[in-house]
């Protein structure tokens, strides 16, 4: 079964990247019936038997890619989940390819359900009660399209809660905000959720965009609308966001 849904999920990447930008990829199948997919913005080449990676031409990457999810995943700026389904209705996270994490990691979300993954998420709990239907719906349903938001003091897209040697943790994490810094941004994941139904599974992947605040302060209407979604927003979400302790400081720097 995980072996089919690997396929499906190859061959469905493949399948839409090729055909919605064809001006950046293309597929072909040789005599042998091995894929040779190019990327025109990696000019890379993977070569694909039974859409498992045997080659790969023109690569920069230091490390071989791990597999063909890593490799066609590299080709892209979404970071992208698997969640499956059992015969008996429980859920799992089965798969993830993560370059940019927003203070999460992937070992610590590996394997586990829906409401465990979402439990540390202020304000999820009468959610995560109905976490089993909602997967369910992942999976079943039509693909959904939505936007999650937060603030940054910074631009790094990589906010893994374990800092790089070397970095201080106030500086790693970007959540160091006053009334005088001249730095604030949101940082937006347009989230997507793509059912699998006939693998019992759905592709969960999340872009992740800048916005300077600077610019949005400039504007009154965008103004207002931020300071309104600052001021709407629970104490404990606050916490878990990581800009309690700022809160005043934010709404005095976007005033």
């Amino acid at each position: 079964m995980r072996r089919r849904i690997a396929r499906r999920r190859h061959r469905s990447s493949i399948n839409r990247l090729t055909q919605e930008h064809l001006q950046h990829f293309h597929c072909q199948k040789s005599i042998d019936n091995t894929l040779k997919f190019h990327s025109q913005l990696t000019k890379e080449t993977l070569y694909l038997d039974t859409l498992q990676l045997q080659q790969v031409e023109g690569s920069s990457v230091v490390t071989a890619y791990a597999s063909t999810l890593d490799s066609l995943a590299t080709q892209v700026q979404e970071d992208l989940t698997i969640i499956c389904r059992s015969a008996d209705g429980k859920n799992w996270l089965s798969a993830v390819h993560l370059c940019y994490p927003n203070h999460w990691s992937a070992e610590e979300k590996i394997g586990k359900d829906f409401a465990t993954i979402h439990a540390p998420v202020a304000g999820m709990e009468k959610i995560n009660r109905r976490g089993d239907a909602i997967a369910h719906a992942m999976i079943t349903q039509k693909p959904m399209v939505r936007f999650a938001w937060g603030l940054s003091s910074d631009t790094r897209l990589n906010h893994h809660p374990e800092p790089l040697p070397g970095v201080s943790v106030s500086e790693w994490q970007g959540r160091s905000l006053d009334s005088q810094h001249s730095q604030l941004y949101l940082r937006i994941g347009r989230q997507v959720i793509w059912g699998l139904p006939e693998y019992e599974a759905a592709l969960f992947i999340i872009r992740t965009y800048f916005k300077d605040c600077g610019v949005v302060k400039q504007d009154p209407v965008l103004r207002s609308k931020l300071n309104q979604a600052i001021e709407s927003i629970t104490p404990e979400f606050l916490v878990y966001k990581g800009f309690a302790e700022s809160k005043a400081n934010i709404l005095q720097w976007l005033s």
